[in-house]
């Protein structure tokens, strides 16, 4: 039983219970990597002091399932509350977290919700890797790597996309084949399987990445990577 001194059972509000939710959301983009704090604030005259937090994206630090976390409440700066480490997702858009007190027969009856938004990790650097640094030119396979930073060195958001071409040593188009030449960044990486088909050998051949605005157009963020085509 949950007890608010002062109140009969059957007067007792959420709010009562947990009068508010902060995020320390501000500036906070979606990288899949930063961490920040939600607190959940109680009155001095609960008893119950055991909050469960759950998320709707992301996932909480040192939690048996990422999406719920059990926080005891302590008084910290004169006020009661209940704090949690939020890891956010790499995709962005708005998340939902609720907070109840910890106590299974009555899940759900004192929810208090919040809802907060992460903005995207933008693109700003493109880094592209070749697992060798030759292909043979009968169909010869390397793969196609690369890393996608925002301007903080962090990662950019899920679903950024990235469009490989290849060229020849005189910089001409070169039409090889790319397992997948438009990328979708998971993660801040993205990879690819590419052959340049038959081809002259003994040349270098360049593989261009550019990262593509919203609506599929080029942006000035690309990287290039070359790799010497051997007949053997």
């Amino acid at each position: 039983m949950l007890v608010v001194f002062g109140c009969k059972d059957d007067e007792v509000k959420p709010t009562d219970i947990i009068s508010r939710i902060e995020v320390a959301n501000e500036g906070v983009l979606a990288d899949g990597n930063t961490v920040i704090e939600i607190r959940a604030f109680m009155p001095e005259e609960v008893d119950k002091r055991s909050i469960k937090f759950k998320v709707t994206k992301g996932k909480f630090l040192n939690s048996q399932t990422d999406t719920i976390v059990v926080r005891n409440a302590v008084i910290i700066d004169d006020e009661l509350q209940a704090l949690a480490l939020y890891q956010v997702p790499s995709t962005a858009g708005d998340i939902t977290v609720s907070a109840e007190p910890d106590i299974v027969d009555q899940e759900g009856r004192y929810l208090v919700y919040e809802t907060f938004t992460i903005g995207k990790s933008e693109a700003d650097k493109l880094s592209l890797e070749s697992s060798s640094f030759s292909v043979n030119n009968n169909y010869g396979e390397i793969t196609i790597s690369g890393s996608v930073k925002n301007s903080y060195g962090r990662n950019a958001s899920n679903g950024i996309s990235i469009l490989l071409e290849d060229y020849d040593s005189t910089f001409s188009p070169l039409g090889g084949i790319f397992k997948n030449q438009m990328l979708s960044v998971s993660s801040g990486t993205i990879t690819t399987i590419y052959t340049p088909g038959k081809v002259d050998a003994d040349q270098y051949i360049y593989i261009v990445g550019t990262v593509l605005n919203d609506v599929g157009q080029k942006t000035n963020k690309t990287d290039t990577i070359k790799v010497y085509v051997t007949n053997n």
